[in-house]
């Protein structure tokens, strides 16, 4: 199981869920790298207003996600596009 920084292994598996479905969208649907992370931080966010998952929008678990959407896709998020949410 990937780690993202999550408290729980529940917590990875759900973060790693959403970066597979951002990859997804990004190498299947032709979504651009920032779309693809806009749609991934947006899920972010969604998570951490669940009961016991509020660290998902925690700058650890960014960094890692917004760093594995860039490995798996091979390419580099600018500065502008992180922040761009």
């Amino acid at each position: 199981m990937e780690e993202y920084g999550m408290f729980s292994d529940e917590g990875n598996e759900l973060v790693g869920r959403i970066v597979d479905a951002a990859v997804k969208a990004h190498d299947e649907l032709g979504d651009s790298v920032q779309v693809a992370w806009q749609f991934l931080y947006a899920n972010l966010r969604k998570l951490s207003y669940a009961e016991g998952f509020g660290e998902a929008t925690d700058t650890e678990v960014r960094e890692i996600c917004a760093g594995a959407l860039e490995q798996r896709t091979g390419q580099r998020l600018t500065s502008e596009e992180y922040w761009s949410f």
